[in-house]
């Protein structure tokens, strides 16, 4: 998934550690590095506290909200995967 990609490109284009943004965000150092290694998927939370540390220039807050609706939409189509109507 693209936002793996992105969060360490953005984290080190900021020029900030993984220690420094679980300090900005309250999200655990080990959380983080599960986002960045694709080992876990962020949810929308999660992403707008990394936004707002990251304090994120407008275009990679748009790019922010394409993740966030791509979440929704696949959230959305696993649940009526699982319960169809």
């Amino acid at each position: 998934m693209q936002i793996i990609i992105k969060l360490k490109e953005v984290r080190k284009k900021y020029n900030i550690s993984i220690r420094q943004l679980a300090n900005k965000t309250g999200i655990s150092e080990s959380h983080l590095r599960y986002i960045e290694n694709g080992e876990r998927e962020p949810g929308i939370s999660i992403l707008i506290r990394i936004a707002v540390a990251l304090n994120i220039d407008e275009k990679e807050l748009y790019e922010v909200r394409k993740w966030i609706v791509e979440l929704i939409l696949r959230w959305e189509l696993k649940r009526q995967y699982k319960n169809p109507e």
